[in-house]
Protein backbone atom coordinates (compact mmCIF):
# COMPACT_ATOMS: atom_id res chain seq x y z
CA UNK A 1 0.00 0.00 0.00
CA UNK A 2 1.35 3.73 -1.12
CA UNK A 3 1.57 6.27 1.48
CA UNK A 4 1.04 8.76 -0.42
CA UNK A 5 4.61 10.29 -0.56
CA UNK A 6 7.06 10.39 -3.57
CA UNK A 7 9.78 7.31 -3.64
CA UNK A 8 13.17 7.76 -3.67
CA UNK A 9 13.64 8.38 -7.51
CA UNK A 10 10.57 10.35 -7.65
CA UNK A 11 11.85 12.95 -4.85
CA UNK A 12 15.56 12.97 -7.41
CA UNK A 13 14.03 13.90 -10.12
CA UNK A 14 11.28 16.92 -8.64
CA UNK A 15 14.73 17.93 -7.24
CA UNK A 16 16.47 18.08 -10.22
CA UNK A 17 13.10 19.52 -12.35
CA UNK A 18 13.26 22.40 -9.77
CA UNK A 19 17.09 23.05 -10.47
CA UNK A 20 15.97 23.23 -14.22
CA UNK A 21 13.14 25.98 -13.39
CA UNK A 22 15.68 27.86 -11.14
CA UNK A 23 18.37 28.07 -13.76
CA UNK A 24 15.80 27.86 -17.28
CA UNK A 25 13.09 29.93 -16.39
CA UNK A 26 14.71 33.19 -15.88
CA UNK A 27 16.81 32.59 -18.87
CA UNK A 28 13.78 31.71 -21.04
CA UNK A 29 11.54 35.45 -19.41
CA UNK A 30 14.61 36.99 -20.45
CA UNK A 31 14.75 36.04 -24.25
CA UNK A 32 11.15 36.55 -24.78
CA UNK A 33 10.23 39.62 -22.63
CA UNK A 34 13.36 41.25 -22.22
CA UNK A 35 15.14 41.92 -18.98
CA UNK A 36 12.88 45.09 -17.60
CA UNK A 37 9.71 43.10 -18.54
CA UNK A 38 11.22 39.59 -16.98
CA UNK A 39 12.60 41.41 -14.26
CA UNK A 40 9.33 42.66 -13.26
CA UNK A 41 6.62 40.10 -14.35
CA UNK A 42 4.55 40.05 -11.15
CA UNK A 43 3.67 43.88 -12.42
CA UNK A 44 1.95 42.08 -15.35
CA UNK A 45 -0.61 39.83 -14.24
CA UNK A 46 -2.56 39.42 -17.81
CA UNK A 47 1.44 38.71 -19.64
CA UNK A 48 1.80 36.21 -16.64
CA UNK A 49 -1.79 34.19 -17.19
CA UNK A 50 -0.22 33.79 -20.41
CA UNK A 51 2.99 32.52 -19.98
CA UNK A 52 1.64 29.94 -17.03
CA UNK A 53 -1.79 29.24 -16.37
CA UNK A 54 -2.13 26.61 -14.28
CA UNK A 55 -6.01 27.03 -13.99
CA UNK A 56 -6.04 25.85 -17.54
CA UNK A 57 -3.09 23.56 -17.26
CA UNK A 58 -0.78 25.42 -20.13
CA UNK A 59 2.72 26.88 -19.72
CA UNK A 60 4.88 27.94 -22.50
CA UNK A 61 8.08 28.29 -19.33
CA UNK A 62 7.51 24.53 -19.03
CA UNK A 63 7.17 23.79 -23.04
CA UNK A 64 10.66 25.08 -22.65
CA UNK A 65 11.81 23.93 -19.11
CA UNK A 66 10.95 20.47 -19.72
CA UNK A 67 12.69 20.79 -23.41
CA UNK A 68 16.00 21.41 -21.92
CA UNK A 69 15.25 18.48 -18.99
CA UNK A 70 14.54 15.74 -21.55
CA UNK A 71 17.19 16.92 -24.05
CA UNK A 72 20.12 16.44 -21.01
CA UNK A 73 18.67 13.45 -19.54
CA UNK A 74 18.65 11.54 -23.15
CA UNK A 75 22.02 9.79 -21.59
CA UNK A 76 23.73 9.68 -18.33
CA UNK A 77 27.68 9.80 -17.47
CA UNK A 78 29.85 6.89 -16.89
CA UNK A 79 33.35 5.64 -16.27
CA UNK A 80 32.88 4.22 -19.66
CA UNK A 81 31.33 7.27 -21.18
CA UNK A 82 28.14 8.36 -22.31
CA UNK A 83 25.30 5.92 -22.25
CA UNK A 84 21.57 5.16 -22.52
CA UNK A 85 19.21 3.68 -19.74
CA UNK A 86 18.21 -0.01 -21.03
CA UNK A 87 15.26 -1.11 -18.83
CA UNK A 88 13.49 -4.73 -18.88
CA UNK A 89 10.87 -4.93 -21.02
CA UNK A 90 10.53 -1.58 -22.91
CA UNK A 91 11.67 -0.76 -26.45
CA UNK A 92 13.71 2.33 -26.48
CA UNK A 93 12.66 5.18 -28.91
CA UNK A 94 14.16 8.25 -29.76
CA UNK A 95 12.50 11.44 -27.98
CA UNK A 96 13.55 13.74 -31.25
CA UNK A 97 9.63 13.62 -32.66
CA UNK A 98 8.31 14.68 -29.60
CA UNK A 99 10.77 17.07 -28.27
CA UNK A 100 10.59 19.02 -31.70
CA UNK A 101 6.93 18.90 -31.29
CA UNK A 102 7.17 20.51 -27.99
CA UNK A 103 10.19 22.96 -29.02
CA UNK A 104 7.93 24.06 -31.96
CA UNK A 105 4.68 24.34 -29.68
CA UNK A 106 6.54 26.69 -27.32
CA UNK A 107 8.22 28.81 -30.46
CA UNK A 108 4.67 29.10 -31.49
CA UNK A 109 3.31 30.39 -28.70
CA UNK A 110 6.04 33.35 -28.10
CA UNK A 111 5.49 34.08 -31.73
CA UNK A 112 2.13 34.77 -30.48
CA UNK A 113 2.79 36.38 -27.33
CA UNK A 114 5.06 39.03 -28.77
CA UNK A 115 2.84 39.44 -31.36
CA UNK A 116 -0.37 39.99 -29.71
CA UNK A 117 1.08 41.57 -26.67
CA UNK A 118 -0.19 45.00 -26.91
CA UNK A 119 -0.80 46.67 -23.11
CA UNK A 120 2.96 45.75 -22.23
CA UNK A 121 6.63 47.01 -24.03
CA UNK A 122 8.23 43.77 -24.62
CA UNK A 123 11.88 43.53 -25.72
CA UNK A 124 12.73 40.27 -26.94
CA UNK A 125 15.84 39.23 -28.15
CA UNK A 126 15.33 37.91 -31.35
CA UNK A 127 18.69 36.05 -32.06
CA UNK A 128 17.67 33.63 -28.90
CA UNK A 129 16.39 30.11 -30.78
CA UNK A 130 13.34 30.11 -28.78
CA UNK A 131 12.07 31.94 -31.93
CA UNK A 132 13.18 29.29 -34.15
CA UNK A 133 11.39 26.37 -35.14
CA UNK A 134 13.13 23.09 -35.23
CA UNK A 135 12.37 19.57 -36.76
CA UNK A 136 14.04 15.96 -35.92
CA UNK A 137 16.83 15.65 -38.89
CA UNK A 138 17.98 19.00 -37.42
CA UNK A 139 17.93 21.45 -40.27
Amino acid sequence: MSSGQPTVNAQKIMTEIKAYIRKFEPRFLQALLGNDVANNIDQYPTLKKRLANPKDGTSVIAKYVYFMYSRDKVTFNTIAGEKVKNTENSTRVSAAQRLARVWNDMSDECWDIINTTEDVELAPNMGDDIFCRVNVFNL
